[in-house]
């Protein structure tokens, strides 16, 4: 059965989901409708988004800062701060040194 076939059925159910007196539902069916179907709109957005997600690729390419100069923003020496193109990072130096203003990216390490 298609999901079509199958909501009429939820809706009927959810009508006679509580007990009525005789044969009339306790639920209003008219709002059961209008429930039902807010309720598969919500689902079909959340479904949709959830796939657009899945199925996007990364915000930001990382591989695009190599080469790209950035400034500094602590003191470098074993560890430090800097920012390149918007992306801050914990850059690693060759010789260290007191002053460092500008940094350059030179290849990146990923975290483990």
């Amino acid at each position: 059965m298609g999901p079509c076939l199958e909501h009429p059925g939820l809706i009927i159910g959810s009508l006679y989901l509580f007990p009525g007196s005789g044969f009339l539902p306790a639920v209003n069916p008219i709002l059961a409708v209008v429930i039902s179907a807010a309720s598969a709109v919500y689902c079909w957005i959340i479904v949709r988004k959830s796939m657009q997600a899945f199925h996007a690729g990364p915000m930001q390419d990382l591989e695009r800062l190599l080469g790209q100069t950035g400034q500094a923003k602590t003191e470098i020496r074993e560890s430090g701060s800097a920012q390149v193109a918007g992306s801050y990072g914990a850059p690693a130096v060759r010789k260290p040194s007191r002053q460092v203003a500008g940094v350059r990216v030179l290849n990146r390490e990923d975290l483990p």
